[in-house]
């Protein structure tokens, strides 16, 4: 400092219009420098309509390295240096102006007394502008306010939690120094005292023939905030139906082992689970389908009186792919001769699609054209669906 005392403000003002023409940082400085200058002027002026020469004043000598940013003679061959110094304090300005407006946004979170210590709402805080700092936390925050990893999060403390208003001074670092701004944001925090309660939009449907078939629901909250964490199924029909909460939202399917009919409105009441307390919902209107199955054609075959071989028919499924091979027996509307002939001779057997008929039923039989046709019920088909029938001519010689 005392070095100072001994620099020509007219020598720094020079260096700073070299420097940074564009700033003014001490424009207070700046205006003796000029009033100085204009000074000098008017007595050198003087001088000369006088008499001789005045000698050139001494160089100021060079400021030592380790003075820093110092404005003596020395420093102008470091121009460019002092430059970088004096724009790397003007953009650590810069930055803390902006982070001053840094945190969340005023905002109102609403909270429900009824779900105190349970519920919460968390705000993301972010910084603009400025490379390398960042939010450390934030300065004597309350009871209802928590942050951690750029999450400001607002719980209800105690159900004589009644909410408020606050202040909030963020702590900023870079590069292992650390600041609190001093200008802070406003977070409120309003309770209401209103029973939570849900509403759930379905997607989907359940197919007797799908086995992992299912209707999603998503549910919408109201006054409360957060997820669905479980869910339980009430009513006379919550026995035929499974529910199990993934991601925040519910997904319903058939039980194993159940009987469906595609003409029944199956009642069930959701019971979900979040902010650690139960809440029962609106009863829930269920319907189940069917897809409709398609076989591929079966193909006539020929038999003989005296062969001792079974006839193998292969049926075949083409859709759904879902689709499996239930009961298959032998329909009414065969032909009686026929149906009487296998019916006698034990029936026909079944094996998923495959279905034989006893060759002892053929040696009865006259020779002829016989038709077959076959009913067949899907694995799970529901209780109301009618069998799908495969037919096909069986020609019988000697």
């Amino acid at each position: 400092m005392e070095k100072m005392e001994h620099m020509d403000p007219q020598r720094c003002d020079r260096i700073w219009q070299r420097v940074s023409p564009e700033l003014d940082p001490y424009p207070e400085v700046r205006a003796a420098c000029r009033e100085i200058r204009s000074k000098a002027e008017t007595e050198e002026a003087a001088k000369r309509e006088n008499a001789a020469a005045v000698p050139a004043a001494p160089e100021i000598p060079a400021a030592p390295a380790e003075s820093g940013c110092c404005l003596s003679g020395g420093a102008m061959s470091s121009i460019r240096l002092i430059q970088d110094f004096i724009e790397d304090e003007l953009a650590d300005r810069r930055a803390y102006l902006a982070y001053a407006a840094c945190a969340p946004n005023v905002a109102a979170r609403r909270l429900l007394r009824q779900l105190a210590g349970e519920e919460s709402i968390a705000v993301k805080v972010t910084l603009t502008g400025g490379d390398g700092y960042a939010i450390e936390g934030f300065e004597e925050l309350p009871d209802c306010l928590d942050y951690a990893d750029g999450i400001l999060t607002a719980t209800i403390p105690n159900a004589d939690f009644t909410g408020g208003s606050y202040v909030l001074n963020a702590i900023v670092s870079r590069n292992g120094e650390t600041a609190t701004l001093p200008a802070g944001v406003i977070l409120r925090v309003q309770v209401y005292d209103r029973a939570p309660s849900f509403r759930l939009t379905a997607k989907g449907k359940l197919d007797v023939l799908n086995p992992v078939s299912e209707i999603i629901y998503t549910p919408r909250l109201t006054n409360a905030q957060g997820t669905i964490t479980d869910i339980r199924l009430e009513g006379a029909d919550a026995e035929l139906f499974a529910a199990e909460v993934v991601d925040g939202v519910v997904h319903l399917t058939m039980a194993k082992g159940c009987t469906y009919s595609t003409r029944t409105t199956y009642k069930v009441t959701p019971v979900l689970t979040f902010c650690g307390q139960e809440v029962t919902g609106s009863t829930l209107s269920i319907r189940v389908t069917q897809s409709t199955v398609k076989l591929a054609k079966l193909s006539n075959r020929t038999v003989y009186q005296s062969q001792t071989a079974p006839l193998v028919q292969v049926l075949s499924i083409t859709s759904p792919a879902t689709a499996e091979f239930g009961e298959i027996t032998l329909n009414s509307r065969s032909t009686a001769a026929l149906r009487n002939a296998v019916e006698a001779a034990g029936g026909i057997e079944v094996s998923g699609g495959v279905v034989r008929f006893p060759a002892e039923a053929f040696a009865s039989l006259k020779p002829g054209r016989y038709t077959v046709i076959l009913d067949v019920t899907p694995e799970n088909a529901a209780a109301d669906a009618k069998p799908i029938q495969a037919r096909f001519t069986l020609t019988v010689q000697k």
